[in-house]
């Protein structure tokens, strides 16, 4: 009796595995056919799996895999987002740049201005010398 309720539960296990990775594929495919940007993320929403499923089933990891490298080349949120952030990047860069030109021409013109202080004392302490 043991045995085949063990047989059942063996079954139960297969038949549950079986859905899951067809609810899981059938997610990607719809994501693929809809030019869906596709990501762990997305799909645990999707279909109510974990994140550990996707990276530890073989089939779907390949599936996952093989629908990921299809997509390399399509263009996605995540471009249109590094594209602004590398637009403000640079407009910072150009900021601390003037910024950085201002402060060697401030560095400057106090070396020059030391510059003269410091003959000013040596003159002064020269006279200073010969009135000695």
């Amino acid at each position: 009796m043991t045995m085949k309720k063990y047989e059942a539960m063996n079954a139960r296990n297969k038949q549950l595995c079986e859905e899951k990775y067809q609810v899981a594929l059938s997610a990607i495919h719809q994501m693929v056919d809809e030019s869906r940007k596709i990501s762990i993320a997305a799909l645990v929403s999707e279909t109510g799996l974990s994140r550990a499923y996707f990276y530890k089933n073989g089939r779907i990891a390949s599936e996952l895999r093989n629908a990921m490298s299809r997509q390399k080349g399509i263009p996605d949120i995540r471009n249109k987002r590094n594209a602004v952030l590398n637009h403000a990047m640079e407009k910072q860069i150009e900021i601390l740049e003037q910024e950085i030109k201002e402060l060697k021409q401030t560095i400057d013109r106090l070396e020059k201005e030391n510059d003269v202080l410091i003959k000013k004392k040596k003159k002064r302490e020269l006279e200073f010398l010969k009135k000695m």
